[in-house]
């Protein structure tokens, strides 16, 4: 049996001694660029799918701390799906940003209907000043970690995490 001491409950399966990844879903652009630029600042490495199916497949074996999805790369919601369908045990553990110029960025009430943590409007990633995006996932990362943090340590105490 492998030695897994170490391996508790909220450590995603990730390489052994490698950083923390995000998930990516988004087509080359500017938004991408600074949303990796964001993510390294947030101690994240960024893993980007070509495709819809690729990033599908990334999510089967990857428990990803955040996930980042633009509308316009999940043409056809199957990635939107995918994270809406997935059991809670493993969604809580994933903090998932959905980008789409109709959002308002950082609306709870949008983020809530598209079962997402947090939205971001795409047009807002082009702006001037870069450094909203390491605000912007700054924010999204510790309101999930804060949310989950008393139903994490009550289901440590009860034995189920």
């Amino acid at each position: 049996e492998p030695h897994t001491a170490d391996m508790g409950p909220d450590t995603p399966n990730l390489q052994a001694g490698g950083p923390k990844q995000a998930l990516v879903c988004i087509a080359p652009c500017l938004a991408r660029n600074r949303i990796m630029a964001g993510l390294k600042h947030a101690g994240l490495k960024a893993h980007v799918p070509e495709t819809p199916a690729q990033a599908l497949k990334n999510l089967e074996y990857y428990v990803y701390p955040m996930v980042v999805i633009d509308e316009a790369f999940d043409t056809d919601k199957a990635i939107a799906s995918y994270m809406n369908n997935m059991d809670m045990f493993l969604r809580r553990k994933i903090c998932f940003v959905r980008l789409g110029p109709g959002f308002e960025t950082g609306n709870a009430m949008t983020a809530l209907e598209l079962s997402a943590n947090y939205v971001i409007k795409s047009q807002d990633l082009e702006q001037e000043d870069a450094s909203l995006v390491n605000d912007v996932l700054a924010v999204a990362l510790s309101e999930h970690e804060q949310m989950y943090a008393v139903f994490n340590d009550s289901m440590k105490a009860a034995g189920k995490a």
